[in-house]
Parts: C-alpha cells; structure tokens; sequence
C-alpha cells in the first residue's frame, strides 16, 4: 500500500509538472505580440506661390489699418484680446517719437513702451499699435481712456471695451 500511496503521489506530481510547463509555454508564445507597422508620415512641400495662413492678429491688424483714418492722429482704436489696438498718424510738422515725444496715457497711467510697428513716426507717416496698453489692462465693460500728449496738442480718445 505504501508503494501504491507513492507510485500515486509521483503520478500526480507529474500530471502537475505537465500541466505547468504547458501553460508556461501557452503564456510565452500569448506574450508574443505581432507587431504594427506604422506608414511613415507624409511630408508635403508648400506650393512656390502659396500663401502662409493668416494668424487671426494679421486679420486684426489688416482690419484695424484699412477701417483708420490717417487724416486724424489716432484712429482705429479697439479692444483685441487684453489689448488696445489702433493706428497712429503724425500730422504734426516735426518727426515724433512715441513714448518720448508723445505720450501715451491710458485711464490715467503713462504707457512707457507702446507695441508698435515703428516708434518714431516722420510728418505724415502712420504706423500700426498691436498694444497701446503696455503693461496695463483696459477695464472690461467700461469706457477706456486713450490720452495722446504731443507738444502742441492732446487728444483723447474713449474706447468701450
């Protein structure tokens, strides 16, 4: 009977052994995956004559300076984004700079560096303010105002926001 208990006990060690090596080699080859190949990305080259797309700040620009009135010395001003944009014209008879000889003023603070297209204007000559704000924020919902100090003369200007 012993030898039976032992001949049973080997068998079924052995069943065992068999049936974990089988599954170990079904979980290696469910391990194995296949693998994608991915299509390598198309690279397209621009036309000769093809235009870059317009960054909606080349659209305000374009629509700030074809709607500004270059006969008046600021003209143009609106809201866009946390700026205030607008065209400046130098009608004056003398070559100005903007920030030094004119100064710029919004609700009450002095704009030191306005972000213009040129800072130093000739008689006659415009140019396009992306932010006549500078560091200052323009009060939301309320009218803002636009002080534009030359030697001979100030204009205001109020723009709603």
């Amino acid at each position: 009977m012993r030898l039976l208990n032992k001949l049973t006990i080997f068998f079924i060690i052995l069943i065992i052994g068999i049936f974990i090596i089988g599954c170990k080699k079904q979980a290696e080859q469910d391990i194995i995956t296949p693998t994608i190949e991915k299509p390598a990305p198309q690279v397209t080259q621009p036309a000769e004559n093809a235009t870059p797309p317009i960054t909606p700040e080349e659209i305000s620009k374009q629509e700030v300076i074809s709607s500004a009135d270059t006969s008046k010395t600021v003209s143009g001003l609106r809201c866009f984004g946390t700026n205030i944009e607008g065209v400046v014209t130098n009608i004056d008879s003398t070559t100005v700079t903007l920030a030094k000889t004119v100064k710029i003023i919004i609700n009450g603070k002095v704009v030191a560096l306005p972000e213009c297209d040129k800072l130093t204007l000739a008689p006659g000559e415009s140019t396009y303010c992306k932010d006549l704000t500078g560091p200052y924020s323009f009060e939301a919902g309320k009218l803002n105002r636009m002080q534009f100090n030359f030697a001979s003369r100030r204009v205001i200007e109020e723009v709603q926001c």
